[in-house]
């Protein structure tokens, strides 16, 4: 397997950052961006890695247009902005944190660690596709969680410590099989 590539905006963290734009990311091992405060990341297709995750220190907006696979965690530790994901998402597990995040595809969790999204502002699930994960899934912070679409876990806790919203002219359901909610 690959070590870590770090693609750093920032100055090793001393800078305000600047943007990071990338087309088409495949590899192996982990992948670490950081964009600093005003700095955005963009990958404009699809963002692969045969082993590790993906994880994001810091970025002002961040925007994935492509499908998103990892066998890896997906993290997000730092985003003041925006963080949407545009393409299809699987991961082993997630701990997103940031101001706003929009889920606009089917986002798969596949391994036995528990995930988490806290947003201090809104977090939102369009329609598109399902949320699904194998493990527990909890939803923190302030602003709305507005869903569109299912959302299941394997038989685990599915824990929302947010206001609800349900999108309009839509359905959706929590399946927890023997979980609660």
């Amino acid at each position: 397997t690959g070590g870590t590539l770090t693609l750093d905006s920032t100055n090793a963290g001393s800078g305000t950052g600047a943007n990071i734009d990338l087309s088409n990311v495949s590899g192996s091992g982990d992948l670490t961006l950081r964009a600093g405060t005003v700095g955005s990341i963009s990958v404009a297709g699809t963002l692969s890695r045969t082993s590790g995750g993906l994880t994001i220190t810091s970025t002002n907006n961040a925007t994935f247009n492509g499908n998103i696979s990892l066998p890896g965690n997906l993290i997000q530790t730092n985003g003041s902005g925006t963080t949407t994901f545009n393409g299809a998402v699987s991961a082993a597990s997630t701990t997103l944190t940031g101001n706003s995040i929009l889920i606009n595809n089917s986002f798969s969790l596949t391994g036995v660690t528990s995930s988490s999204i806290s947003t201090t502002g809104p977090l939102t699930k369009s329609s598109t596709g399902n949320l699904s994960s194998n493990a527990a899934l909890s939803f923190q912070g302030a602003g709305t969680f507005t869903i569109g679409s299912n959302i299941t876990t394997l038989n685990s806790n599915c824990q929302v410590n947010k206001p609800l919203v349900v999108a309009a002219s839509t359905t959706p359901t929590f399946n927890t099989g023997t979980g609660s909610l």
